[in-house]
Formats: structure tokens, sequence, C-alpha cells
């Protein structure tokens, strides 16, 4: 099994450390996960997504491949409703049921949730979001999303369950749910690259067109001819970034809740992490997201070569967070990739582990 580590910059787990977005918008009318529930393709927000263009929370629509469909954000092989303990899309796809564009359970057949609403995994229903101080440890958008402080930007910055802000244009970036101001992105960008305009570019979010940092904090740059970026690094091989997106948990482990009766809630608070098969540690982490057994991440951890992916497969593992780095294993398996695998560009694993069952992982192009 693979030995966690601290990560102390972008993509780490929820143990601490400095983490920079994804997606930061450069204005506030961009399509981004602020502002969109289905996929962005450029700016435009698809909040119906189609194989054609499918994603969830804000990411770049993707094309799912052929035999593929979309279901809840997310590109997976056709099949049916049979012993489905999510919901029912099209009357053939069964899904985890927790987006809220695609929310139920039981096999029923998915619903839309209004605007305003969330869509709450484990009883299959719409209910109206609620953001405050005792279930957000970052910020509260306008709409009562939480933004955890891996989700923020410029544009929406805070913690302790606080309305979000926009930081003041003298600051450099939201940080650990602060505005900072007066440091120089190269001051701060340890694991990334630094845009012109100042921005801090994290591994995960980078491509061929935007590409630095594997050697320290530096400007970013676009690779020439051929070349893929992997780690800040431009190389002579196809890059693939490796995607966690959702998981379906069992109720009870080993006949009792995952949670004592010292916790509120008897629910896990389920977080993966992905490396290649074989590596000693773990490249990234997903967020933690409490109290479900339904957890939809969709949260990127990094590029991999298209070689070491084909070569090494890709471990993971799926752990319930007990606070102050303490944790319970739900499951881990390895999962080879085919060239097949990159041409769907997802993997639906039946099972990971004695209690992890339909294991999403998405493959895209950087």
């Amino acid at each position: 099994m693979l030995t966690a580590a601290l990560a102390a910059a972008c993509g780490g787990d929820d143990g601490g450390g400095q983490t920079y977005p994804v997606d930061a918008p450069v204005a506030e009318e961009r399509c981004s996960f602020e502002t969109c529930d289905g996929c962005c393709d450029g700016d435009r927000c698809v909040e119906s997504p189609t194989s054609a263009a499918c994603g969830s929370a804000g990411a770049a629509c993707e094309t799912c491949g052929s035999g593929d469909t979309c279901a809840g954000g997310a590109c997976v092989p056709v099949a049916d409703c049979t012993d489905c303990d999510g919901c029912c899309l099209g009357g053939t796809q069964c899904v985890p049921g927790n987006a809220v564009n695609a929310c139920g359970t039981g096999g029923n057949v998915c619903v839309t949730c209004a605007p305003g609403s969330g869509c709450d995994g484990d009883t299959g229903a719409c209910v109206v979001s609620t953001c405050d101080p005792a279930t957000c440890d970052g910020c509260c958008t306008a709409n009562g999303v939480c933004l955890t402080v891996d989700q923020q930007t410029e544009q929406a910055c805070g913690d302790g369950g606080d309305a979000c802000a926009v930081c003041p244009a003298s600051s450099s970036g939201c940080i650990q749910g602060t505005c900072v101001a007066g440091q120089s992105c190269l001051d701060f960008c340890n694991d990334g690259c630094c845009t012109a305009a100042g921005q801090c570019i994290p591994f995960a979010a980078q491509g061929s067109a935007t590409c630095g940092g594997d050697t320290g904090p530096e400007a970013c740059a676009a690779c020439g001819g051929q070349l893929s970026c992997v780690t800040g690094a431009c190389v002579a091989d196809q890059a693939w970034r490796v995607s966690v997106v959702s998981v379906v948990i069992n109720q009870l482990h080993d006949g009792e809740p995952w949670d004592s009766a010292l916790f509120t809630d008897p629910l896990p608070d389920p977080y993966a992490g992905l490396a290649l098969a074989g590596d000693l540690l773990i490249d990234g982490f997903t967020p933690t997201i409490d109290n479900t057994l339904t957890p939809n991440w969709n949260h990127p951890i990094g590029n991999y070569l298209q070689s070491d992916l084909l070569a090494q497969g890709v471990e993971v593992v799926l752990r319930d967070s007990d606070g102050l780095g303490l944790f319970e294993t739900i499951g881990g398996c390895t999962v080879p990739i085919t060239v097949a695998d990159l041409t769907a560009g997802s993997i639906n694993r039946a099972t990971c582990g004695t209690y992890a069952r339909n294991l999403v992982i998405s493959l895209t192009d950087p």
C-alpha cells in the first residue's frame, strides 16, 4: 500500500500546506465552478452536459468516447439500472446520484436540482444549500456553496464559513483563505509557474501552452513542437491529466458504521489519493467531503506521461478522514490503463477494495 506524504504545496491532502486554484477565473463573468454547475466550453457554461460536452463543477467540457455516455458530469460506459443504488439516466445508465444535474437514489429517474439547491447524495434528494461556519471550513458563495481553500480564487476568498470576498487589486492571490498582499507570484509559487498577470498555475492545471516550475518558481512558457507538460517540465511524450471523479462506498464496514458515536454523523468523510502504481509516495489527494457514501470529487491529481500510464497503471487509495491527520482505510486498488482507456477518456472500475465500488477515473488532454 502506498505511504501518504503531507504535501507542502498544490495538490496535497487535507493536512495543510499552501494550495492554489486549478481553474482561477480572470474575470467575474468567466465560466468557472463558481458560476457553472455543468462544464465550461471556453467561457460558455453548458448547464446540461451531453456525451459531446461532458463535465461538472465548472471543469472544461470533454467529449466522451465511443460507447460511453455523460452521467452526472463524467464519461462512463453505457450500462443499465439493474441493482442501481444511485439514480437512472435515460432508462439505462446508473450514476451515483449525488450531482445537482443527476440527483436520486434507489434506481429512480435522475432529477436536476433547482438553482440554489444541492443534491444530498445519501438521501438522493435535492435540498436547499446550507453554508455556514458549522458546515464550511472555507468560504460561502452567495448561492450557499462552500468553497474549500483549494477551490478559491482572488474572486472568491475566505475561511471559517464566512462569505466569500473579492481580494483587492493589490493582492497577489488567495492562499489558504487569505488574500495575500505585497508578494510576487515568484515568492510563493513553489510548485507551479507564474503568468504575466502574476497568477500561480499549479502543476495539475498546466498544459503545453502554460508550463513551468519543475526547478523552482519561474515564469510560465509554452512547450514547443510535440512536447507535453508534465510536473512543470516540457517532455517528448504525450501527457494525460488524471482525475479521481467519484466512488460509491458501502454503508457499513465489518458490520459497523464508519464513524462511531463520538462523531455527530455515522457516515464517512471520504477522500482519495492517487499515484503511479509501484511508486512509494502518493502524488496528491482530493478534498475531503464530509458525511457521504457517494463522494463526487472530480479532482485532478496531476499530469502523467502516456508511457508511464501504460506501463504502470495507477494506484488509488480511499480513506475516511477522522481529523487531525487520522484516517480509516476504505479501500484501494491498482488500475491498469490501456490505449482503449485513454481513447475513451475514463475508466469505471467495478470494485476498489472490500468497501468501495463504481470508482470513476477520468483521463483528459491537459
